[in-house]
């Protein structure tokens, strides 16, 4: 799902784009991936642990892992890095509330 978000991101002119997973190879090729089809320095990885210093500037962040899920309780990221003023978008299909809105102090998500 990650993938197809990217691409329509990209798409739709969004840059600069930075992919985090917990597997960083495979967030390294999906970056490669979309700085060849969108041209060089569109995209970026990431670990998750360097969202931190990878979201300062970012306007917005979309969530496409299973973290959050039924299956998966939890939020995917610290709720203090969804800033106020920032967009976030949660791609779930269940359950129909993302665990970030029910996050204590009202996560902007």
């Amino acid at each position: 799902m990650g993938t197809a978000v990217a691409h329509a991101l990209l798409t739709r002119d969004t840059g600069p784009l930075t992919v985090v997973d917990r597997l960083t190879d495979r967030a390294e090729a999906l970056a490669g991936s979309l700085n060849r089809q969108f041209g060089n320095g569109r995209a970026s990885a990431s670990a998750p642990d360097g969202l931190p210093t990878a979201t300062p500037g970012a306007d917005g962040l979309v969530h496409t892992s299973p973290a959050g899920v039924v299956a998966h309780h939890g939020l995917p990221l610290p709720a203090d890095l969804a800033r106020l003023g920032s967009w976030v978008v949660d791609v779930i299909y269940q359950p129909f509330e993302p665990s970030c809105w029910r996050a204590p102090g009202g996560a902007p998500c």
